[in-house]
């Protein structure tokens, strides 16, 4: 009996190296992939506002001046662009007009949200990062030799007047926004957040 089982050890241990050194030796069909890396990268908008005309001048009745300020953004994602223009001590002999031909009025509904414009920008679609340049002001070749921007004196401007300019100094302020285009329901829903939001 003791030699029977030694046997039958002995048998089942064969077969299981049998079955062992097959299984070594099978070959199966197999492939697999190269590997695909995706690299998440943060998206920019920037935007900056310069003018070569400077920021003094000096008032005469009737003669009309050069102002160029120009707002030049960068981006590479859709956004929108705003710019805003603000009076203080603001002369009514004074004028200026904005460059309709370069920005679009920024309406709140069917309101008007006065001496504020805007642009959409597209970014490029391969992601690569775009500028794009705007004058603010509306031109007069007359006074600009081909760039924009001029502010309009009147020739009916009063010895009053002058002397309201020099005590009440006029000022004209520019100042541009850019943000994000997704995420916003409307251009006014974008100016809103940009007001709110800290700029790095």
């Amino acid at each position: 009996m003791k030699n029977y089982k030694k046997i039958l050890v002995l048998a089942v241990a064969a077969l299981l190296l049998v079955a062992v050194s097959v299984a070594g030796t099978m070959a199966y069909l197999q492939a697999k992939t190269s590997t695909l890396t995706n690299e998440f990268k943060p998206s920019t908008v920037g935007v900056q506002i310069e003018e070569s005309t400077g920021n003094t001048y000096k008032v005469v009745p009737g003669v009309d001046f050069a102002k160029d300020p120009k707002v030049t953004a960068t981006y590479d994602v859709d956004s929108y662009l705003f710019v805003v223009v603000t009076e203080e001590n603001w002369n009514t002999n004074l004028g200026w007009d904005f460059n309709d031909a370069a920005w679009d009025e920024l309406m709140n509904g069917t309101a008007k949200v006065e001496n504020v414009f805007y642009k959409e920008l597209t970014a490029n679609t391969d992601g690569t990062t775009k500028t794009d340049s705007f004058y603010v002001l509306a031109g007069d070749s007359a006074v600009t030799n081909g760039t924009n921007g001029v502010i309009t004196v009147s020739e009916n401007m009063k010895l009053s007047d002058m002397t309201d300019i020099t005590t009440n100094v006029p000022k004209l302020t520019f100042q541009a926004y850019i943000i994000q285009k997704a995420g916003f329901a409307s251009a006014y829903d974008a100016y809103a957040q940009a007001l709110t939001t800290e700029n790095p």
